[in-house]
């Protein structure tokens, strides 16, 4: 924190004139204020799962582990997603349940940005299989738009379009 105030009086005080420095500057501090946010949230998360449980509310639990994904998604953590999120896939799968799919959705994700392409096609199947037989056609677009990502980053652009062009339909 002293660090990015420090940096911030710098860029103020040496470089008054300096606008894109200031606009630099002011970036870094939102950056920093985001991350720790996101942080702030992921602890909320993780305490909202453990009282659910206690509760036995299922659907708190649920929404509570979903945004523990997605506060590990965007802290750029895809391991810490991979760690948290198996072992709830695992647990629900046989379920078939919206968590099931929703981690399923996480983890390819995860995957995807680890460069790990057939782990992350694998679970993006997985998710859509589970979103349609959900009949949740927003999250059913995300799952078919991940499957295009992923064929994006195999330089198979044919089938990527297609895809693409299924998750805007």
């Amino acid at each position: 924190m002293k660090k990015v105030a420090l940096l911030n009086l710098l860029v103020i005080f040496y470089f008054p004139n300096s606008t894109l420095l200031r606009s630099i500057s002011s970036m870094i501090v939102r950056i920093f204020y985001l991350k720790l946010i996101l942080k702030f949230f992921l602890s909320i998360s993780k305490y909202a799962i453990i009282q659910s449980k206690n509760l036995g509310d299922s659907k708190t639990f649920a929404e509570s582990v979903r945004l523990v994904g997605r506060a590990y998604s965007a802290l750029d953590k895809p391991v810490e997603v991979i760690d948290f999120m198996k072992p709830m896939l695992e647990k629900y799968k046989a379920k078939n349940t919206w968590l099931a799919a929703f981690a399923c959705h996480r983890l390819a994700t995860a995957y995807l940005e680890r460069g790990e392409f057939d782990l992350s096609a694998k679970h993006a199947i997985e998710s859509k299989r589970l979103f349609e037989q959900f009949k949740d056609y927003g999250n059913l677009a995300n799952a078919v738009s991940l499957m295009g990502k992923v064929y994006v980053r195999q330089n198979n652009y044919k089938q990527a379009f297609q895809c693409f062009d299924k998750a805007i339909a």
